[in-house]
Parts: C-alpha cells; sequence; structure tokens
C-alpha cells in the first residue's frame, strides 16, 4: 500500500513529487490542454459555432442570461416569433381580421 502513504500520499503529492522528479533526473509529464467548447462542438457537429448560419461571418459574444434554462430562454424566443406572425397576419387582413371570426362564427363559406 505504497500509493497511500509516504510522498504519494494526496495532501503531500503536489509539494514532495516534484523533489523526487528532481532526484531521480526525471522531467515532469506535462497536463495535455483541455479543449474549449468551439473545439467540441466543431468535432460533435462538424460545424463552426461561431459561424452565422445565415451569411457566413463569424458570430460575436453579445450576452448571457444567468439562472435561465435554456427551454425557457427557448420558449421565448418561439412566443415572440409567433407574436409577430400573428401581428403580420393581422396588418395583412388575414384570417383575425376577417369578421365573422371574431363574431365565433367560423363556419367556411365556399
Amino acid at each position: 500500500m505504497v500509493r497511500y502513504s509516504g510522498f504519494l500520499v494526496n495532501r503531500k503529492r503536489g509539494s514532495l513529487l516534484p523533489k523526487v522528479y528532481e532526484a531521480l533526473e526525471m522531467t515532469p509529464r506535462k497536463k495535455p490542454e483541455k479543449p474549449g467548447f468551439a473545439v467540441l462542438i466543431k468535432g460533435f457537429l462538424g460545424t463552426d459555432p461561431y459561424k452565422c448560419i445565415l451569411c457566413g461571418d463569424r458570430l460575436r459574444f453579445a450576452g448571457a442570461q444567468a439562472g435561465t434554462q435554456a427551454m425557457a430562454l427557448l420558449s421565448e424566443r418561439l412566443r415572440g416569433m409567433e407574436k409577430k406572425r400573428w401581428l403580420g397576419r393581422v396588418r395583412q387582413g388575414g384570417v383575425n381580421s376577417d369578421p365573422a371570426f371574431r363574431s365565433g362564427n367560423m363556419s367556411v363559406k365556399r
């Protein structure tokens, strides 16, 4: 059980292990760098997360909302889009501006 005593004890390892490497004339191993968000997404999905899907330019970070769940943000965004579509239909004289629809008589006339 050498692992749990001596210079390999967790609380002493950080200070004593470099001294052991020096005594044995070894070079300590370098820790590999952790890949970032963009590299992981690019490898998993095959697309650049910082590239605009419309024009192809590079996106820039505009802001973040702490404490808000992704589904809440998505549903809020979708509600806003639905509202814009609804307002566009009303302005164009769509279904909602029909007097029969407003009165509750939704029978289809052919």
